[in-house]
């Protein structure tokens, strides 16, 4: 692969993480498939944009997503030294098999279709909350006053989160997603504890806290205590996997289904076709929001 190559792609993931490019990415997306496979030395990464080389790569068994372990831990480790132990237990995306595996298999078992099931009368008066307030407004911005704030809330109250606490986990979530999606800077701009850090710990210790609390006194509606009572082959969640486990249901509900909605909403109002199809058959919308994941959905 040319030199040339490397610093083109090095070029391009710089305009990809440069805020001014988050409005619309797509053009760099296209400029890197048109690349092809891109070896980007200064990272030490290998961009790849094809279906067939992504699910290639994905199921090959050399490859590992336990990229932590070839980190130095005296150079990487954010975390002041009074932080809870959890917060340095790694997501168990970040785990290969067996452990991944073993994770998986034992969140998976709280997940049950009684679970889901008894949130659906919930989630739909959160709908309609959220859509009765604006009802009457000319505009209103869907990112702010919805996308953002349902995942969270159903997700609080999945986990037994109490009401008056829920703002919190907005804070901290809107945190978490800035980093992870890469277009924020990892410092706060003086050399102090990036937000990002501050964010974690305060949620790990509120979590940590909240699963104390379960212990003590389990409850049989929230996912907390399905969590605790866990087993698969006698084998339980301990108790770090277990508050690691909850904030990446945090993070990783609340991240996914606001871009769903977003991208969902602006694909159909790019294709107004589409939108008036949907309202003249609202029983559509299940296979609609299965194929609105981009906003260049056709």
């Amino acid at each position: 692969m040319s030199m040339a190559t490397e610093t083109s792609g090095f070029h391009l993931v710089g305009r990809l993480l440069d805020p001014a490019s988050r409005p619309d990415p797509y053009p760099i997306y296209a400029e890197f498939r048109a690349h092809g496979p891109v070896w980007i030395k200064e990272l030490s990464a290998l961009v790849v944009t094809g279906y067939r080389d992504c699910e290639t790569l994905l199921r090959d068994p050399r490859l590992s997503a336990e990229r932590w372990r070839h980190f130095n831990p005296d150079q990487t480790d954010p975390y002041p030294p009074d932080a809870p132990s959890s917060v340095r237990r790694p997501w168990f995306l970040s785990l290969d098999a067996p452990d991944h595996t073993r994770l998986r298999r034992l969140a998976a078992g709280a997940f049950t279709a009684r679970t889901v099931a008894r949130m659906e009368g919930s989630v739909a008066r959160l709908v309609d909350e959220l859509l009765d307030r604006v009802a009457d407004w000319d505009r209103f911005d869907l990112l702010s006053g919805f996308a953002y704030p349902l995942p969270v809330t159903v997700i609080c109250r999945l986990l037994g989160v109490p009401p008056a606490d829920e703002r919190l986990f907005h804070g901290w979530s809107a945190q978490l997603t800035r980093l992870l999606d890469g277009f924020s800077d990892p410092g706060d701009g003086d050399g102090g504890t990036p937000e990002w850090v501050l964010g974690t710990v305060e949620m790990h210790r509120y979590v940590n806290e909240l699963v104390a609390d379960r212990r003590k006194s389990p409850r049989r509606d929230d996912l907390i205590s399905e969590l605790l009572a866990a087993e698969y082959g006698g084998d339980v969640l301990s108790h770090d996997e277990l508050v690691s486990t909850i904030v990446l249901l945090l993070v990783a509900g609340h991240e996914t289904t606001v871009n769903l909605i977003a991208n969902g909403v602006l694909a159909l109002l790019r294709h107004p076709a589409h939108l008036a199809t949907l309202r003249a058959d609202p029983g559509l919308a299940s296979a609609a929001s299965a194929t609105s994941t981009s906003p260049t959905t056709g």
